[in-house]
């Protein structure tokens, strides 16, 4: 049952990072412009339903975390060096191999690449601290 709590922090933890991350006091700035986002079109998109966009994303987040959850286990990762082993390669497997299709096909920038796979990799680190205690 720890595991589940688990994986419900680490998704709310990703939803944190995520507002930070991509906030004006990091990257949001940059990630707007390689979004090709301007203020008025973010404005319009915001006053949709946001509440439904951040429902679904913590659902996606979700999912994530149980995933590295379940791979954890199945990998037998006991450390932290090898929780973010973990992490890791299943970044490099499913998350930046995917995300490079905007780049080669979208014509997407490489800044808006590396933010948005960055983004990832430091939640899954961040999420494989946060299970590896209840593994």
């Amino acid at each position: 049952m720890a595991i589940f709590w688990s994986v419900i922090l680490a998704s709310i933890v990703n939803m944190v990072i995520g507002y930070y991350w991509y906030s004006e006091k990091f990257f949001g700035k940059k990630w707007r412009q390689y979004a090709e986002l301007s203020d008025e079109k973010l404005s319009q998109l915001e006053k949709k339903d946001v509440r439904r966009s951040y429902v679904i994303n913590f659902i996606a987040s979700f999912i994530m975390v149980y995933m590295l959850a379940f791979f954890l286990l199945a990998t037998e990762a006991v450390t932290v060096f090898q929780a973010l082993g973990t992490a890791f390669w299943l970044w490099l497997g499913f998350i930046a191999t995917t995300h490079i299709g905007s780049v080669l096909f979208e014509k997407k920038s490489k800044g808006y690449f590396f933010i948005n796979t960055l983004y990832y990799l430091i939640v899954l680190f961040v999420d494989s601290f946060i299970l590896i205690g209840n593994i």
